[in-house]
């Protein structure tokens, strides 16, 4: 790749791994409750993962996009890492260690739970996409980019919310199952209306890169 392409690739993977971490560390393992539904607190930004993964699948490939993936899912597990080493070591005073844990303690359950729905989610979702532009290249791209990460955050939602709510958190099935449908809508609803997300992203980088932009990229 020149140097434009490079550039770009970094920055996706950049702010790929950052919304990954941020995810975490908005506290995934506690939960977001209104009087209407009650979401877990990663949930937030979470979806754009999959924005940005649909994004530099379609401008650099399913092979970009699996190393992009890749490298957050080891950046997450050194942030994780050194976040429970810096747990155990001495503080000053008995509020700040709570009020540290309160904001950064991730049980092992929860955290195995998201490493394991992200890999498989995300590579569910490059080859889903992969597959459908393949196959059907003449279909709108909002249509590979949203079925693929309906399909993939399925499975994303079935393993997080079983892990870390009904094993983790000890949750009933009944109210588990409420929180995963809650889960889902939202997963659905944020896929929709990034819709002009991806496409603006992958516009602006053939764009920045100097190749041609194909008219699906006009919204």
């Amino acid at each position: 790749m020149n140097f434009r392409k490079n550039r770009a690739f970094f920055n996706l993977s950049l702010t790929f791994s950052l919304v990954l971490i941020l995810s975490n560390l908005v506290a995934a393992s506690r939960l977001i409750v209104t009087p209407y539904f009650t979401i877990p607190g990663g949930l937030i930004l979470y979806p754009l993962t999959f924005v940005i993964s649909n994004i530099v699948n379609e401008v650099f490939g399913p092979e970009k996009a699996r190393t992009m993936v890749c490298s957050a899912f080891t950046g997450n597990i050194f942030s994780l890492a050194i976040l429970q080493i810096i747990s155990f070591l001495p503080v000053s005073s008995i509020e700040i260690a709570t009020a540290w844990h309160t904001l950064f303690d991730i049980s092992p359950i929860a955290c195995i739970s998201s490493l394991v729905a992200f890999s498989i989610s995300q590579q569910l979702d490059i080859t889903f996409f992969a597959f459908l532009k393949q196959h059907f290249p003449k279909s709108p791209a909002w249509v590979r980019n949203n079925t693929s990460t309906m399909l993939s955050q399925m499975v994303d939602t079935l393993i997080v919310d079983l892990g870390v709510i009904y094993l983790g958190m000890h949750l009933s099935f009944t109210k588990t199952l409420q929180i995963m449908t809650f889960s889902y809508l939202y997963k659905l609803f944020f896929s929709l209306v990034s819709t002009p997300i991806f496409y603006a992203g992958a516009r602006r980088v053939y764009i920045n890169c100097k190749d041609n932009v194909k008219t699906q990229y006009e919204i």
